[in-house]
């Protein structure tokens, strides 16, 4: 009787031996909330974007993908340890002012790509649109409709959003 095999492992023995997967990371540290400067600072490698907006204008998009610059071999964080010195000097950084009112969205690729092009186009509509979600319902189908459209990839999507106010938040969602 033949063993049952799982796909995984023909993944695994068919994948290149000095060839590992890259993760794209995006990391943002948010200082001096509790003074009269606060700012971000972030870090990123890959296709993760960050986007600073204020009111419906972005103000900063970090890194400055153009929509084409996404694809399917981006650039990352490598498994093996002895990659990290290339990997460090490839780590972009950026950081930025923030004022209250301010929005911060952090997108992974398929999104990124998405609000990328979507941005690009003039309309404040994106920034409104994800402005306002405070449920992941919304999201989904914010998601759904706009990969029924073609224009979002069918891939992993997460967004995360952090808006700058003069007081402490009533409510705090988590999507996923």
């Amino acid at each position: 009787m033949a063993q049952p095999q799982l796909k995984s492992q023909r993944a695994v023995r068919d994948w290149p031996f000095n060839v590992k997967p890259l993760h794209p990371v995006l990391g943002c540290e948010i200082t001096g909330l509790d003074g009269h400067r606060p700012r971000w600072e972030a870090v990123a490698l890959g296709d993760c974007v960050l986007f600073h907006v204020r009111g419906t204008r972005v103000v900063q998009q970090f890194p400055e993908l153009a929509p084409t610059d996404f694809g399917t071999s981006p650039d990352g964080v490598f498994t093996q340890p002895a990659a990290r010195d290339s990997m460090r000097a490839r780590l972009d950084r950026a950081e930025g002012v923030l004022e209250i009112g301010d929005r911060l969205f952090l997108a992974s690729d398929a999104l990124a790509q998405w609000m990328a092009a979507s941005s690009g186009n003039g309309s404040d509509r994106l920034w409104r649109q994800l402005g306002v979600l405070d449920h992941p319902g919304p999201f989904r189908k914010l998601v759904a409709r706009e990969r029924g459209r073609g224009v979002l990839k069918n891939d992993d999507v997460t967004l995360l959003r952090v808006e700058i106010t003069a007081s402490d938040p009533s409510r705090l969602v988590v999507c996923r």
